[in-house]
């Protein structure tokens, strides 16, 4: 398994922070491009708990389940579409929500997890796939710190400052 990290400080107790990670129905506002999330369990948070993702190009509904939980600074969600590959370059892939306290504030730090659909070439698609992956990971820290800190969903407008920006 691949992994690309990424690290923000947010302005925020590490309890106000949690509060905001562990509801996994907020997603839609600091995620680029996820428009709606709906909550698809009655379980709405720890293993097992899941959601649907709406996606505003291509009308793509990603399904996202929580397999690990970390009560007070994280969890991970496996990305499907339907059981199958989310994106067809990769057969998993995962994101980690992880917090740390950090002097009365929040240290950020999710990682997207993936493993390579085909074997072959390995250092080169880690090269790739990394190199993209770490921008996009940089724009979710930012926008999330975004709402965070000001409780207001990250605009459109908000996010090509983000992306000019990283």
């Amino acid at each position: 398994m691949l992994a690309v990290q990424n690290q923000i400080m947010i302005d925020l107790p590490i309890a106000s922070s949690w509060e905001k990670v562990r509801d996994i129905s907020l997603a839609n506002n600091y995620i680029p491009n996820v428009n709606k999330i709906e909550i698809v369990t009655e379980k709405k948070e720890g293993v097992g708990a899941r959601r649907k993702a709406y996606l505003d190009k291509g009308n793509k509904v990603v399904d996202e389940t929580v397999i690990a939980w970390n009560d007070g600074t994280g969890f991970t969600l496996k990305l499907d579409i339907e059981g199958k590959r989310v994106l067809p370059w990769f057969n998993e892939f995962y994101f980690r929500y992880h917090i740390e306290e950090a002097d009365h504030k929040t240290y950020f730090k999710p990682a997207i997890l993936y493993q390579p659909r085909i074997n072959f070439m390995v250092r080169f698609q880690k090269k790739i796939f990394n190199c993209i992956l770490s921008k996009e990971l940089k724009v979710i820290c930012a926008s999330m710190k975004y709402y965070y800190e000001t409780n207001q969903p990250t605009s459109k407008e908000r996010l090509i400052d983000i992306r000019r920006s990283v």
